[in-house]
């Protein structure tokens, strides 16, 4: 669900949709994207409301994940480079 409208993209059909083609088996979980365009008393105005109708929930903003998974990657990146040097330096100094 968009974070920026909850009352417009929250649909509690869906949510007993799920528990009853689940059969108690399925668990309906909101998730509540773009989480980073909420301030920090948004956030805790919606978990409160959420909390209160009993509907389990967690925030979550794709872009700050992207940005994580993309630093993980330069960090990978950087580490391979700098073992390649090392490598390099070693063969250097044992080919002299």
């Amino acid at each position: 669900m968009d974070a920026r409208n909850p009352f417009f993209f929250y649909s509690k059909d869906l949510e007993r949709y799920i528990e009853e083609v689940g059969e108690g088996a399925k668990k309906f979980l909101l998730v509540i994207n773009k989480a980073d365009y909420l301030t920090e008393e948004l956030r805790v105005y919606w978990s409160k409301y959420f909390s209160e109708k009993k509907v389990d929930h967690i925030f979550f903003s794709a872009l700050i994940e992207q940005e994580k998974m993309e630093q993980e990657v330069s960090d990978d990146e950087e580490a391979e480079e700098e073992q390649e040097e090392e490598h390099e330096e070693k063969a250097n100094t044992e080919a002299a």
